[in-house]
């Protein structure tokens, strides 16, 4: 498994809402939460995806690559 940590700031300090995108075999998979943990199940290399939404609709997204060994 592996823990995912996503961080932002707002200013005026809105909440933020967050979503990770996580590429797999079996197409991508939707996970809510600031700090998440997922364990993908075949050695490859996969889409990693983070949207922090703001209260007013601001948004901006991340994104990068995981490398899984077996």
């Amino acid at each position: 498994p592996v823990t995912l940590i996503g961080s932002g700031t707002d200013v005026p300090c809105d909440a933020l809402t967050y979503a990770w995108y996580l590429e797999d075999n079996d197409g991508t998979s939707t996970i809510l939460g600031q700090v998440v943990t997922y364990t993908w199940m075949t050695a490859g290399t996969y889409f990693v995806k983070l949207r922090v939404e703001d209260d007013d609709g601001g948004v901006t997204i991340d994104a990068t690559t995981a490398h899984v060994t077996p």
